[in-house]
């Protein structure tokens, strides 16, 4: 049996970093019972929170956490995670900016800053949040990746390839990066090279559907539907419930010119998202005028069946 709270704030931490957060989280309750003043039983306990993605009671416990401790930097980049991970990308700045003026010297906060500023789709501050983050840190694969997405996401494909380059270098059998390889070539349009980085990505972790979706859409984008089609259908199998998946079939299928296969496709995003704009879209993408044309092409789709009704109820109101 463990005697004191800085047993159970050890073996909390270690259960967290093995995924076995629900005992770590047991572990934390446990500190805070025997040392209520102590921060870091709170941050104990707000990753574990983190860890079972209870965002709210993670950023409650580092609150109370930093009620102990109002200097530490640690209790802020966690609490600016948590911030972050639930879209609040306006608070995880805040917290981050603390970070920084704590420890102007610790890699981290820059990241928890990048991070920030890339959800509030400020990029070129994330850049150069990540810039200093490389100059504290100048081998870590994690900055590359972050400073090669938001280059990517201010289309600046030249510069996200050298980092993705960078990443590979650093880490060659990690599946990120050669998914940022593969995004900078896409936006490069240079196809056959994106392909080839997702390949590679897919060898070190082979159930990615991540991987898949960006490869499926780089072989439509050479006109090899087929295989967009291949890497989507494995996409929905490995997750059922993502709409991108759906998108990319639909796509590759209505590439093949598939149309009754496109809209069964297209269709089942709106059994996820019933308020789903995009399809009228990607129907009229395919020279089919409306709802109603799609219905008569599939007459046994109950989902845009379902989807005119609420639409004809709303008009009617």
């Amino acid at each position: 049996m463990l005697q004191n709270h800085f047993q159970y704030s050890s073996r909390s931490l270690a259960y967290a970093r093995s995924g076995k957060f629900e005992l770590a989280l047991e572990d934390g309750k446990k500190i805070v019972e025997l040392q209520p003043n102590w921060w870091e039983g709170y941050c104990r306990l707000g990753e574990a929170y983190k860890g079972l993605e209870k965002y709210e009671e993670a950023i409650v416990a580092y609150k109370r956490g930093l009620e102990f401790a109002p200097e530490n930097h640690f209790l802020y980049s966690n609490r600016s995670l948590a911030y972050a991970c639930l879209g609040k990308f306006e608070l995880a700045l805040e917290d981050a900016k603390k970070i920084v003026e704590l420890r102007p010297d610790w890699w981290e906060g820059y990241s928890r800053l990048g991070d920030a500023y890339k959800g509030l789709q400020r990029h070129e501050e994330a850049i150069n949040a990540y810039k200093r983050e490389i100059e504290l840190d100048p081998e870590n694969h994690f900055l590359y990746s972050n400073r090669s997405l938001s280059y990517a996401c201010l289309g600046k494909f030249e510069l996200a390839l050298e980092d993705g380059k960078k990443i590979v270098e650093l880490r060659p059998d990690w599946w990120e990066g050669y998914c940022r390889l593969g995004e900078a070539y896409k936006g490069l349009e240079k196809y056959e090279e994106a392909i080839d980085a997702y390949k590679r990505g897919l060898e070190f972790d082979p159930e990615n559907h991540f991987l898949y979706s960006n490869r499926s859409l780089s072989y439509a984008c050479l006109g090899k539907f087929e295989l967009a089609v291949e890497d989507a259908k494995k996409i929905v199998e490995l997750q059922p419930d993502w709409l991108e998946g759906y998108f990319r079939l639909g796509d590759a299928y209505k590439g093949l010119k598939k149309d009754k296969e496109a809209i069964n496709a297209y269709t089942r995003r709106l059994e996820f998202n019933p308020r789903n704009t995009e399809l009228g879209r990607n129907l009229g993408q395919q020279s089919i005028e409306n709802e109603s044309d799609a219905i008569k092409l599939v007459p046994e789709n109950h989902v845009l069946q379902s989807n005119q009704r609420s639409s004809n109820q709303v008009g009617l109101q």
